[in-house]
C-alpha cells in the first residue's frame, strides 16, 4: 500500500522523537494506536451495513460462479473429473491411445488396424524472429 523504506521509517521515527521528545512518544504511538483501530474498526462496519443494505452479497456469489466459467479452470476441471484412465483408455479393444514413444507406431495388438500417425522425425526448426 505505501511503499515506505527502512530509512524512511527510521528518519519518521527520529523527527518523531525529535518533536514529541522521549517523555510524550510512548503516549502519542498509544494514541496513534487506538485512533487507527478504530478507524478500522469504523470502516468495517460501515462496508458491512453497505453490503447488507444493497445485497452486494449475492453479487459476490454470482461473480464467483461467473470466475468458474474461465475457459482454463473449464478445461482443468474436465480434464481432472474424466480421470487419465478414462480418457486415455480406447473403447474398441482397452490399450491406451497415443501410447508412449516406443509403441506409438506399432499397430495395437489383436485389432489388425494400423495407425495413420507419421513416424517422429528431426525436431522442427527453431525460428528466434517468429516470436
Amino acid at each position: 500500500m505505501f511503499d515506505i523504506g527502512l530509512g524512511e521509517i527510521l528518519v519518521l521515527g527520529v523527527l518523531a522523537l525529535l518533536i514529541f521528545g522521549p517523555e510524550q512518544l510512548p503516549k502519542v504511538a498509544a494514541q496513534a494506536g487506538r485512533a487507527v483501530r478504530q478507524l478500522r474498526e469504523t470502516a468495517g462496519s460501515a462496508r458491512k451495513e453497505l453490503t447488507e443494505g444493497t445485497g452486494l452479497d449475492s453479487i459476490g456469489d454470482d461473480l464467483k460462479s461467473l470466475a468458474d466459467l474461465h475457459p482454463k479452470r473449464i478445461l482443468s476441471s474436465t480434464l481432472s473429473d474424466s480421470g487419465t484412465d478414462k480418457a486415455a483408455t480406447s473403447p474398441e479393444n482397452g490399450s491406451r491411445v497415443g501410447g508412449s514413444a516406443a509403441t506409438a507406431g506399432a499397430a495395437p495388438t489383436g485389432s489388425g488396424q494400423t495407425t495413420n500417425q507419421p513416424a517422429p522425425s528431426a525436431p522442427a526448426a527453431f525460428d528466434p524472429d517468429a516470436t
